[in-house]
């Protein structure tokens, strides 16, 4: 979506506290992130992340005391779109399971029509 749509709106993926920190409570097998004890250890988890994934859209980072994260229950992913208006027109429901990307991309076609 961002590839085709990236010149009819803004998009931002905003990267929040890790979800699966290696020292935390449900570590992943997969990656070794701590958890971060400050903006420079998120940034640098958020820049590696983004590398090894491969991802272009730009990115944004949560502040340490998580309010993105608080404020839109993003904890450890969701998809929201925000209108022309600032208020939030499309929310997705909780990830992992209601991470579902194929009903955003449907809000978005109806809201940019």
């Amino acid at each position: 979506m961002y590839e085709k749509h990236k010149d009819q709106a803004d998009f931002y993926l905003i990267y929040t506290k890790e979800a699966h920190a290696s020292d935390g409570n449900r570590p992943s097998s997969k990656v070794d992130i701590k958890t971060h004890t400050n903006i420079e250890e998120r940034a640098a988890a958020a820049s590696s992340c983004l590398a090894d994934l491969e991802i272009t859209i730009p990115t944004l980072l949560d502040d340490m005391n998580d309010t993105i994260a608080k404020a839109y229950a993003s904890h450890p992913d969701r998809l929201f779109i925000l209108g022309a208006d600032g208020k939030v027109a499309f929310s997705g429901e909780k990830g992992p399971h209601g991470f579902n990307p194929s009903a955003m991309k449907k809000a978005f076609d109806q809201i940019i029509q």
